[in-house]
């Protein structure tokens, strides 16, 4: 969704990105025994016991729209913290690189902004370690000055034996901008699966779909204005002090068609997920 924002920046050179990532990840490799996450952009009906605390480190890179030269990576540090055995909470700190040069409808930027704080909450109604369906409820809220964002998730899982893990979502997200001339709205739609097999005690192994829809403004779904389908692996793994998971996200298909049977106004030819944690 394309909405303008006054977003605070802190600098205008990429490594300030890379900087940011290299500190990142030195966080994420300390001790601590992991809840593994076997995606990155398809939620798990899992929470933590409680009294658990874990970090997270989110790192989402998109790029290429229909021409210039587009490149986005996206920072979230999150910290989740088990209230009861089916109740988590989470904060964030979410920060964003924007390189635009010659794309079509962008303004040439090259920044690295602080993009707002965010807080979660997450209710597992069925455990799918116990239950033949895992059941999750999902909410966000989003700030950072100039705009709000909420999404509601609604999570299935499904354990097939030992080896297998699947997983459903469906997500709501809406958007409030505030702006001189008033309030803009904007609402989407998010449809996510992923499937994934556990090698062994180490390694898995998935595929994982997306598919993302922007409405009209105004939240309502009246009027679809963009469409786009993602599919792609995702490798994991852990040793018992940490673990990592990359999802690899091609669109494979979109519309309106921009360039090649794509849309790439809303949305960008490829994303690339990177989320690493450890509990403590």
């Amino acid at each position: 969704m394309k909405m303008k924002s006054a977003l605070i920046p802190l600098a205008r050179t990429p490594d300030h990105c890379l900087i940011l990532l290299v500190a990142s990840c030195l966080a994420v490799f300390w001790t601590a025994h992991a809840d593994e996450r076997l995606f990155t952009y398809v939620q798990e009906a899992e929470v933590l016991p409680k009294g658990g605390l874990e970090f997270e480190q989110w790192l989402t890179h998109r790029r290429s729209k229909a021409d210039g030269v587009f490149a986005r990576w996206d920072f979230r540090e999150e910290l989740e913290y088990g209230l009861t055995d089916r109740l988590s909470v989470a904060g964030y700190l979410n920060f964003k690189n924007t390189h635009s040069e010659g794309v079509t409808g962008q303004m040439d930027e090259s920044r690295f902004e602080f993009d707002g704080i965010s807080t979660e909450l997450k209710y597992q109604l069925l455990n799918p370690n116990t239950k033949p369906v895992g059941v999750l409820l999902y909410g966000e809220a989003t700030y950072n000055g100039d705009e709000f964002e909420l999404e509601e998730k609604l999570v299935l899982q499904k354990n097939f034996g030992e080896k297998w893990v699947a997983a459903f979502n469906v997500t709501l997200e809406e958007e409030w901008a505030f702006t001189p001339a008033g309030t803009e709205e904007e609402l989407a739609l998010e449809l996510t699966a992923g499937i994934a097999y556990k090698i062994d005690l180490h390694w898995s192994i998935g595929l994982e779909g997306r598919n993302h829809r922007v409405f009209a403004p105004g939240l309502d779904f009246s009027h679809r204005v963009a469409d786009a389908w993602f599919v792609g692996p995702n490798v994991h793994y852990a040793r018992s002090k940490w673990w990592a998971t990359l999802t690899v996200l091609p669109q494979v298909h979109g519309s309106p068609d921009t360039r090649d049977g794509l849309e790439l106004e809303e949305h960008e030819k490829i994303e690339v997920r990177l989320i690493a944690g450890i509990n403590f």
